[in-house]
């Protein structure tokens, strides 16, 4: 590695833990608050109501995976700013496409929807499906910007805004009866998040504010970032599309199995685990997609070693937690979220280990992506689909209960994260390579004498 690649790696990993912070500190806030409304939550709306929840949160995060259609993932690896803004105006035309047809779909198939997956809510609640789906999308391209520009406080505002929002609107519409309140609440809390990092400044006056004026790309800008960056949309949507399926799925074929009242003590660990895991994965992810990104942009090795402090950390970190959720949950769950809820204890300790890998994986997940290795990327989340639909499909055909159906798919799930680690560190490792390779030829050709 030369002197350069040094300096760069140690600029890198000097203000490592200062964003992070930063982000912990909004997320920390946002799921701070989701956790503490639980125990209220509980008692206003019943386990049917948040198996609602689940399903929709699900349904709507598998039209909000391709609202984009990719086109927001190029953002951070872009060449220049120009055509950063570019893919951000692709990102936002496609999320309103991708909007309209949820919305025709799911207006369209809202009976059978209900009773294929023996949640009646389903009909009167249609309408949140599309609103949601575009708000992930506007979510998922305004995070791409920030990302890139490291504007890590206006991430954390997002962050604590989403909680925030998603719990006010979820108690103060409590009264209306039904999973009405905390549907609604998933869809403000979306909005909250887009309104709390668009409020926020980044310190860098440089860099155009993703709501500026002056930030809107030109036709040319367009379709160049259009020809330059086409895998993106071509490959990374339906990747994406296989991932969410692959996660969410599994969620609506247990509704169909099981029904809504064991859905719902699913939904109760996802909440008080696995929700505030994947946003924390998430926000880590983000931090690591930037650094990534810089590496990316500059041909610069040093991609092995940060994929593995990030593996080996996270990874720590995420099995400590799993020990103490499993460990605590059946002296917590029943007392504080009421006795209605004990039988979800088993659930929240499957959940737990599932984020373990969850919170060791995911926030390097995307290093193929930034890599442009497309195609990997979409076989592992092909595969990773066909192994968890099949074992919840397996499990619910050999008459498993609802407690062994889940544990067959947390075990599907962590072998598959295995697998996609396996995949970054090889890419990763082949990316410093290369990046090796071209720093020495551009050494020699400067070198005298040569």
């Amino acid at each position: 590695m030369s002197a350069r690649d040094r300096r760069l790696v140690a600029r890198l990993r000097a203000p490592a833990r200062r964003p992070v912070a930063v982000l912990l500190l909004g997320t920390g806030v946002g799921q701070g608050a989701v956790l503490a409304a639980s125990p209220l939550l509980t008692r206003l709306y019943s386990p049917a109501d948040l198996g609602v929840l689940a399903l929709v949160t699900s349904l709507a995060a598998i039209g909000g995976a391709v609202a984009t259609t990719g086109w927001d993932r190029a953002v951070v690896a872009a060449r220049s700013d120009a055509l950063a803004r570019a893919l951000v105006g692709l990102a936002g035309l496609s999320t309103l496409l991708v909007t309209v047809v949820v919305a025709v779909l799911s207006g369209a198939l809202r009976h059978r929807a209900a009773e294929w997956l023996r949640s009646p809510a389903l009909v009167e609640l249609w309408w949140v499906l599309p609103l949601v789906v575009a708000l992930i999308g506007a979510q998922r391209t305004v995070g791409a910007l920030l990302t890139r520009r490291r504007a890590w406080r206006s991430a954390a505002a997002r962050s604590a805004a989403q909680g925030l929002g998603q719990v006010a609107t979820s108690v103060l519409l409590a009264p209306a009866g039904g999973a009405l309140g905390l549907v609604l609440g998933l869809a403000a809390g979306r909005a909250a998040g887009l309104l709390g990092s668009a409020g926020t400044r980044s310190r860098r006056p440089s860099t155009p504010h993703p709501a500026s004026r002056s930030a809107l790309p030109t036709r040319r800008a367009v379709a160049t970032a259009a020809r330059r960056y086409r895998r993106f949309p071509l490959v990374s949507t339906w990747s994406g599309l296989l991932n969410s399926a692959g996660l969410q799925l599994p969620t609506a074929v247990l509704a169909a199995a099981a029904g809504p009242v064991a859905l719902g003590f699913v939904a109760l660990g996802s909440r008080v685990v696995a929700t505030p895991v994947g946003l924390l994965a998430e926000v880590l992810g983000q931090h690591v997609d930037g650094r990534v990104g810089v590496l990316v942009r500059r041909r610069s090795p040093g991609l092995t070693r940060l994929v593995a402090s990030s593996v080996l950390r996270t990874g720590a970190a995420g099995v400590a937690g799993a020990g103490v959720v499993a460990a605590a949950s059946p002296l917590v769950v029943g007392p504080v979220f009421g006795a209605a809820w004990a039988p979800a204890v088993p659930y929240v300790q499957l959940l737990a280990v599932s984020c373990a890998a969850q919170l060791a994986v995911v926030p390097v997940g995307r290093v193929l992506t930034l890599l442009e290795r497309q195609g990997r990327q979409l076989c592992w989340d092909a595969a990773r689909l066909v192994a968890t639909l099949g074992s919840v499909g397996a499990a619910a055909a050999l008459g498993a209960t609802p407690v062994q159906t889940v544990a067959a798919l947390v075990a599907a799930g962590t072998v598959s994260y295995g697998a996609l680690l396996l995949l970054v560190v090889t890419a990763a490792r082949r990316h410093d390579r290369e990046a090796e390779a071209v720093a020495e030829a551009v050494a020699e050709a400067r070198s005298p004498g040569t």
